[in-house]
């Protein structure tokens, strides 16, 4: 499922380094911005999808929330659209990379944003993937019950749904 993925990062990197010989610079930076937008597009697009899904469908990442984790298994890990953010994250990094190395190669990080980001960064990273501390409090559901007041865990729907759509791009925004 994910080479479904990468299958469309020939064409959008085509698309953003491309410039034609009667290309003015400004016309380059537009169809640049264009092409950075649409990746910003497509990654909140798979967010909101995730979380209308999720409130529809009951979803659940914590596993022992039974059927809710099951649906999760089968809604969203499956599909390569809902696992969009975690990639093409990678492609914004790389996008203002490449602008950072181009247009201003002498640019360092002041040191204290550095002291800002680094601790921000280890923080993402440790929510991400100690977020099912608070999921695992209660004792697992089988997986053909849903979560309820003796199992699973006891998380609203809501929460549910946004830490299905933002714990894998929270990681890739911690690394």
């Amino acid at each position: 499922c994910d080479l479904q993925l990468f299958i469309l990062l020939p064409p959008i990197a085509m698309l953003y380094m491309k410039a034609r010989v009667s290309d003015v610079a400004n016309d380059q930076r537009k169809r640049r911005l264009a092409v950075f937008i649409g990746v910003i597009f497509m990654i909140a697009g798979s967010c909101a999808s995730a979380i209308v899904s999720s409130l529809d469908d009951g979803w659940s990442t914590y596993y022992n929330d039974g059927e809710l984790s099951g649906n999760y298994n089968k809604d969203y890990y499956a599909l390569p659209w809902m696992r969009l953010p975690a990639y093409y994250l990678g492609v914004v990094f790389a996008i203002v990379w490449y602008e950072k190395e181009t247009s201003m190669p002498d640019f360092r990080l002041g040191y204290r944003l550095r002291n800002f980001l680094l601790p921000l960064s280890l923080l993402m990273i440790f929510v991400s993937v100690y977020d099912g501390y608070w999921g695992m409090k209660q004792a697992p559901c089988y997986v053909y019950n849903s979560s309820g007041k003796d199992c699973g865990s006891e998380l609203d729907p809501t929460s549910l749904a946004l830490i299905a759509a933002f714990n894998r791009p929270l990681f890739v925004l911690g690394v």
